[in-house]
């Protein structure tokens, strides 16, 4: 089974390629704009270093957000082209909450495990995960102070790429595990598209925004 996995909702352009859950390419390059037309080009790229054509993928697994609007959008956009073009091709969203929170070492030693995902705001996007990884909040945008309310006299883990930021503004004693990490596992979210998928469940490209895009009208 091939899949291939990307990420462009960061300063980065990743894409992964998967034989048999095993990870066989990887591209990874931090930009600070232009992931969406360098998506396309390293695709083309990586299938043809794996003799590959577009139409012996199995499965797709874009990531949904949140994070860069531009680069959900344009995420999204390419994997519903793919979707369009290669009938035999299975086209998965997976939220990067989800995605950031399977990458917690351990996570029933905590009461509560966190995803704190950049906003490049004063706030941030937070996901909050009981110890069997399954969601207690809706997710959502707060302020350090909140986050750091809310997790009091609990034990906590905490994820993602905004970590660090966070222990800079409001670090707390009952924090047990701290991975500040500059982006997901390309391979994480294709195994977590690849879990679904098995279970044949569906999910809809639609992209996770919490937010307005910042965009001024004159």
């Amino acid at each position: 089974m091939w899949t291939i996995a990307f990420d462009i909702t960061t300063a980065y352009c990743n894409i992964a390629l998967l034989k048999n859950k095993k990870t066989v390419d990887l591209f990874s390059q931090k930009m600070d704009f232009g992931q969406s037309e360098v998506l396309l080009v390293e695709i083309e790229k990586m299938l043809k270093r794996n003799n590959l054509k577009p139409a012996q993928l199995d499965l797709m697994a874009v990531c949904t957000g949140p994070g860069s609007f531009t680069g959900v959008r344009s995420g999204l956009a390419a994997a519903k082209s793919f979707n369009l073009a290669l009938d035999n091709l299975t086209v998965l969203g997976v939220n990067a909450f989800d995605v950031y929170a399977r990458q917690i070492q351990n996570p029933k030693n905590q009461e509560l495990n966190v995803v704190l995902i950049e906003t490049k705001r004063d706030d941030f996007y937070v996901g909050y995960y009981d110890e069997n990884l399954k969601t207690v909040l809706p997710y959502q945008t707060a302020f350090a102070e909140d986050i750091k309310a809310h997790i009091s006299n609990k034990t906590v883990a905490l994820v993602g790429n905004a970590v660090k930021r966070f222990e800079n503004e409001a670090m707390s004693d009952n924090i047990r595990q701290a991975q500040n990490l500059e982006h997901l596992s390309l391979e994480m979210l294709a195994l977590v598209a690849i879990e679904r998928f098995e279970k044949g469940l569906s999910s809809l490209l639609s992209p996770l925004y919490l937010k307005a895009a910042d965009v001024c009208v004159k």
